[in-house]
């Protein structure tokens, strides 16, 4: 399943700049060409419904890295224009952490700098 979704990513990659590089090239008849960008975010609800922390830390770890500098790389492009999605699940996973909500690796993290060597 990892290979496709590379798979998949990388094709994807591949036709856009592709077509960047091909109409590049050609010679402008006065017609603009319009590709629409949507980045659709998505995540699984790792919530566990008993110890109300998360299983897996991949909205914690997403969410600082990615989820909010795709805006801003996009945001200094201003003749750019791009479409960002998130679920509902991402959404309230995200207002969790926001709110204090933690998960099993960083409490692994923050035991082990507490109490380790």
């Amino acid at each position: 399943m990892r290979k496709a979704k590379k798979t998949v990513v990388f094709l994807i990659v591949f036709v856009f700049l592709f077509s960047l590089f091909s109409f590049s090239a050609c010679k402008s008849k006065g017609k603009s060409l319009n590709i629409i960008i949507k980045w659709h975010n998505h995540q699984s609800f790792y919530k566990n419904p008993v110890s109300q922390e998360y299983i897996l830390l991949w909205v914690r770890l997403h969410g600082a890295k990615d989820y909010y500098r795709m805006p801003y790389i996009v945001s200094q492009h201003p003749d750019v224009k791009v479409s960002f999605d998130l679920s509902g699940s991402l959404i309230e996973q995200i207002t969790d952490y926001i709110n204090g909500a933690n998960d099993e690796r960083r409490i692994i993290s923050e035991n082990y700098r507490i109490y380790g060597e």
